[in-house]
């Protein structure tokens, strides 16, 4: 899959996982959470990638606008532990 005037999905999920990569080196001696602010598209490939999902499941996992993904240790241990949550925008 290719987006529109954009990079393959293939080309995303590359891009994002070094991305990630460099996240967790740049943050392995601080204690504490990491927040990482990103687009539907990059959640998705990311998510995907740590629960080891095919690409062709693109579609598969929701990502509403302003939505929470919770993971611990982002790697090749990683655990998803939160999907999509929006409880945070109830109220507003």
């Amino acid at each position: 899959m290719r987006f529109p005037k954009g990079e393959a999905l293939a080309d995303l999920a590359a891009r994002v996982w070094r991305g990630l990569q460099n996240v967790v080196e740049a943050t392995r001696e601080r204690s504490g959470a990491v927040i990482i602010v990103a687009h539907d598209s990059v959640n998705r490939v990311l998510l995907m990638q740590l629960m080891g999902m095919p690409l062709r499941f693109y579609r598969a996992i929701a990502q509403d606008p302003c939505c929470i993904n919770l993971i611990d240790e982002p790697g090749p241990a990683a655990q998803v532990r939160l999907i999509n949550s929006t409880e945070h925008l109830r109220d507003l």
